[in-house]
């Protein structure tokens, strides 16, 4: 064996093909003449620079009740070809263990797992997801490496992302009006609740029923054949919610129902009278009384 070591690193060009060649004499002189590609010249591209790997689902900061795959893109130098590898991890943001490769999020270390490259010299890469709990916060990070071996760094925003995975229904309560309570005047108003908190509401809608058997449109009136949901008034955070310029009719019974939706698209389904079910019944209409004895003309 033989090896020859440059004294001047310098020389060398990024991303720069060069040819080497070996040649050899022997002791009576005779100087080597064929040069076989693989053996005795070979062909090899200079490079210092790192591949450059892009998440693109999930996307970072929002909500998912279903992501059975992670995907992104990887390149080098513009080309697909000359990624090697893309690697991938998952940390439970909040207890900061990660994904362990086989069954859970167990690892206090970073643990990494390959990508499927989308065919050969494809520049998107794509894994299945492991098991995920409702309402927790996740960070994925991607590492590219290219054939020259260089790996790619962090970049958070890049190849690092975090998202949050809920298959969790919000919930709300109907605060005013009480069920089956009397009203002179009236204000409608509610809360709503998230298991990721109430940054993951995505809105809150009613619906209003009226006894003559038909809904509320959203904007003036009671003219809706079918249940009609229209979107709420937001107080901050979602820590409360209100329904402004309702006008209620005097001596008729009404239905109020609320539903949340969350940013992961997880809408509250499940209707339950006194908390986000109340009938009230709206009577302005002052009393009238009679007299009825003593009646005219007058007793002495």
């Amino acid at each position: 064996t033989w090896k020859y070591v440059l004294q001047n690193e310098s020389l060398w060009t990024h991303n720069t093909s060069y040819y080497v060649w070996s040649m050899a004499t022997d002791l009576p002189g005779n100087v080597q003449s064929n040069f076989v590609v693989g053996t005795s010249s070979n062909l090899f591209t200079y490079d210092i620079q790192f591949p450059t790997a892009t998440i693109t689902l999930p996307v970072t900061g929002n909500y998912y009740n279903n992501l059975p795959t992670i995907s992104g893109t990887a390149l080098d130098e513009t080309q697909a070809g000359r990624v090697a590898s893309v690697t991938w991890s998952m940390k439970e943001t909040t207890s900061g263990m990660y994904y362990n490769g086989t069954s859970s999020f167990s690892a206090s270390s970073e643990q990494f797992q390959n990508l499927t490259e989308a065919g050969v010299g494809n520049q998107v890469w794509f894994s299945t997801t492991p098991l995920m709990q409702s309402g927790l916060n996740y960070t994925v990070h991607f590492v590219a490496t290219d054939l020259a071996n260089n790996a790619q760094p962090l970049n958070v925003g890049a190849n690092q992302i975090a998202f949050t995975f809920d298959i969790s229904s919000p919930t709300t309560r109907v605060s005013l009006p009480s069920n089956t309570s009397s009203y002179s005047t009236i204000s409608i108003a509610g809360t709503a609740a998230d298991n990721t908190g109430n940054a993951g509401i995505s809105k809150v809608e009613v619906a209003i029923l009226v006894d003559t058997g038909v809904w509320y449109n959203g904007a003036n009136n009671f003219n809706q054949l079918g249940e009609t949901f229209f979107t709420v008034t937001q107080n901050p955070n979602w820590l409360s919610w209100s329904v402004p310029g309702v006008v209620f009719t005097s001596g008729h019974t009404y239905t109020i129902k609320s539903r949340g939706t969350d940013k992961a698209g997880n809408v509250e389904t499940n209707f339950v009278v006194s908390q986000n079910t109340n009938t009230f019944v709206f009577d302005n209409t002052p009393p009238q009384v009679a007299v009825t004895l003593p009646s005219l003309p007058r007793y002495s």
